[in-house]
C-alpha cells in the first residue's frame, strides 16, 4: 500500500494506570494528499504536546489535529521499547500507519528514575515530594523522547531526541498553564526554565523537537520517493 493511499495516526502518552501496564491517549493524525488531517480532543496537558509537534512540523507539509484513543503500555519496559511496541501493536490493529511518542524524564541522581513514569511521579508525589528526593543529591536530569513510525506488518522506526538540564529549587508560573515539569527544569546552557520560554523558543532545541524533526525528514522522502 503507497504512502498516498493510507492515512497516518499519531499518538502522544498520556497517563499510567495500573501496574501491569498503562493505557495512553492517542491522538491520530490522517494523511490527505500532501498534508496530515484529524480532529482535536482533550487531553495531553491542555494540548501542550500536540502544539509542540504542530509547530516543529509546521514546515514538512503536515497539518496536525487531535483524536482520542486508549492503548495499552508496558511500563516495565524502557521508553524506547514502549513506543515501538505500542506504535506496531496499532498499526497492525488499526491497519494503518501510525506515529507515536514515549517521553521520560531522568535523574542522574536515581540511576533512570522516574523514566517512563514522570507523570505518575508528578501526581503522586507533586513538587514537595520531587524537592524532597533531589535535597542535598545532584539535580543534573534530562528527558528523552521516543517517537516511532510504522506502517502495518512493518517493523517500526524510532526517532529520538535528549534534552539535559537541572531541577530547580523553586517552582515557576503556577499561574501559567504549562506542563508540570516545565515549571522546574532549565535547559543545559539556558538561565530560565522552559515556562519561561514561548513555543518557538523551545522548539529550537528539545527532546520533542530533535526527535520529530528526524520523523518529518523521515516522511518528507517517504512521500518525495512515493511520487
Amino acid at each position: 500500500m503507497s504512502l498516498d493511499s493510507q492515512r497516518i495516526y499519531g499518538g502522544f502518552k498520556q497517563h499510567a494506570l495500573c501496574a501491569c501496564g498503562c493505557v495512553g491517549s492517542a491522538h491520530y493524525v490522517r494523511w490527505i494528499g500532501d498534508t496530515f488531517k484529524g480532529t482535536r480532543c482533550d487531553g495531553d496537558h491542555g494540548g501542550h504536546k500536540f502544539k509542540e509537534v504542530q509547530d516543529i512540523l509546521k514546515n514538512c507539509s503536515i497539518e496536525l489535529e487531535q483524536l482520542n484513543m486508549e492503548y495499552e503500555e508496558n511500563h516495565d519496559a524502557n521508553i524506547e521499547d514502549i513506543a515501538r511496541d505500542a506504535a506496531k501493536k496499532l498499526a497492525n490493529e488499526l491497519d494503518k500507519p501510525i506515529v507515536l511518542e514515549d517521553t521520560g524524564l531522568f535523574f542522574e541522581a536515581y540511576d533512570g528514575f522516574p523514566g517512563a513514569l514522570p507523570k505518575f511521579v508528578y501526581s503522586t508525589l507533586g513538587y514537595k515530594g520531587i524537592f524532597k528526593l533531589l535535597e542535598g543529591e545532584k539535580r543534573d536530569a534530562y528527558f528523552k523522547t521516543a517517537a516511532a513510525y510504522c506502517e502495518p506488518g512493518s517493523e517500526p522506526v524510532l526517532f529520538e531526541g535528549i534534552m539535559k538540564g537541572v531541577i530547580t529549587n523553586e517552582v515557576h508560573n503556577l499561574d501559567k498553564d504549562e506542563m508540570p515539569y516545565d515549571r522546574i527544569f532549565i535547559p543545559e546552557k539556558k538561565t530560565k526554565t522552559l515556562s519561561d520560554m514561548n513555543l518557538e523558543e523551545k522548539n529550537s532545541f528539545s527532546q520533542r523537537a530533535e526527535a520529530f524533526r528526524k520523523f518529518g525528514e523521515y516522511i518528507t522522502d517517504k512521500l518525495d520517493n512515493s511520487k
